[in-house]
């Protein structure tokens, strides 16, 4: 299999661009094998095989769960399950109510420090109903509080632990993890090199892997495109010491150009997605 993507983001959730624009763009960077993974939404899923299917792509059904766990945000990206299964439509309802509740309160904390924004300023930002931090981070710019995406996504603003930030820690990953297997799915842990804890840890650590494995999580997100070379060995090393399936994603949100990934081994290509259809 020459090439695959399994962590791509259409405007269903906080990518810029629709479901059709953005396959066509994985389709001309010659990727064979991809998913549409928007954060707790279910509804691209259908349009992404719709139109994938057209340009002669292979689809895998997937999400992207946003979760808390030991101190950080986490996310738990779904592989194959059944999108119409009743427990996970639930859950993923569920998320987004809790997802608009934690924006309306991102932009209270932006207020009291004096980024005069309203949640209809965010919601404007998005073409549909799903609202994220990308959004916040839109509305700042349309206001002239700030100059670029960059700066919303610090300690100052709503970067991960910064001062109006608040983190998804009613959902623990492992529950994350059951609710995909019930729906007959697989479970990875994305980006685990992008950990980042209350308590200053970087990266998640075997240990923390290990646990959630015991839990059900089945694979590790090994090749991302924010990932450094020391990273890829170390998440490779261990999912080879203890059964981890490995993935690869791009994690492509937006920009002109779909990103290319670094010189990535045949084998471990043809093993991700053996490992994925198995």
């Amino acid at each position: 299999m020459d090439r695959l993507d399994l962590h791509l983001h259409s405007n269903y959730s906080d990518g810029e661009n629709s479901v059709s624009d953005l396959l066509k763009k994985v389709f001309k960077a010659g990727v064979q094998v991809c998913s549409v993974t928007d954060h707790d939404s279910l509804d691209q899923v259908k349009p992404a095989f719709e139109y994938g299917t057209l340009l002669g792509l292979e689809m895998v059904a997937g999400i992207e769960l946003s979760t808390f766990f030991e101190g950080g945000e986490v996310h738990v990206l779904g592989y194959g399950f059944d999108a119409e299964d009743s427990g996970l439509r639930a859950f993923v309802e569920e998320q987004f109510a809790r997802r608009q509740q934690r924006v309306q309160e991102m932009v209270q904390l932006l207020n009291e420090m004096g980024v005069a924004l309203t949640y209809e300023d965010v919601l404007r930002q998005s073409p549909g109903p799903y609202v994220g931090r990308p959004h916040i981070a839109k509305a700042m710019i349309e206001k002239g509080f700030i100059r670029s995406m960059g700066e919303a996504f610090s300690l100052e603003y709503i970067g991960n632990f910064g001062k109006a930030y608040l983190p998804p820690e009613q959902t623990p990953s492992e529950e994350a993890v059951q609710i995909i297997q019930d729906a007959g799915g697989i479970s990875v842990l994305a980006h685990p090199g992008l950990f980042f804890s209350t308590e200053g840890q970087r990266g998640m650590s075997r240990d923390q892997l290990l646990f959630l494995q015991k839990k059900g999580l089945r694979g590790i997100e090994v090749y991302h495109s924010r990932h450094s070379l020391s990273q890829v060995q170390e998440y490779l090393s261990i999912a080879r010491k203890h059964g981890f399936g490995v993935t690869l994603g791009s994690d492509y949100h937006y920009g002109p150009y779909f990103p290319i990934f670094p010189s990535i081994p045949v084998q471990i290509r043809e093993e991700a997605y053996e490992w994925l259809k198995g």
